[in-house]
């Protein structure tokens, strides 16, 4: 249970970061998001799990990077594309 509620924390993190940069690309500025922060977060949590095997830690491990991924750069990139083609007749 502690590992989930620590886990949550990188999510979490990951989560405000992809909307600050969705707001970010909306108005022309802002406060950018943290990418570097958050994978460090799951590295530390995911490596420092004494519940997990090393074939789950890996799995872990490729699925917090993916997830990171998509947050921090697929969705803000999207919401670009498809911005641009709706504004374009």
């Amino acid at each position: 249970m502690r590992f989930l509620v620590v886990a949550s924390i990188p999510v979490s993190i990951d989560i405000v970061s992809c909307i600050l940069q969705l707001r970010r690309t909306r108005r022309g500025s802002g406060p950018s998001g943290l990418p570097l922060v958050t994978i460090v977060l799951y590295v530390v949590v995911i490596l420092g799990a004494q519940i997990l095997s090393l074939p789950m830690k890996l799995l872990a491990l490729i699925i917090a990077v993916g997830l990171h991924l998509a947050l921090v750069f697929g969705l803000p990139t999207l919401d670009r594309a498809l911005r641009a083609k709706s504004n374009t007749p």
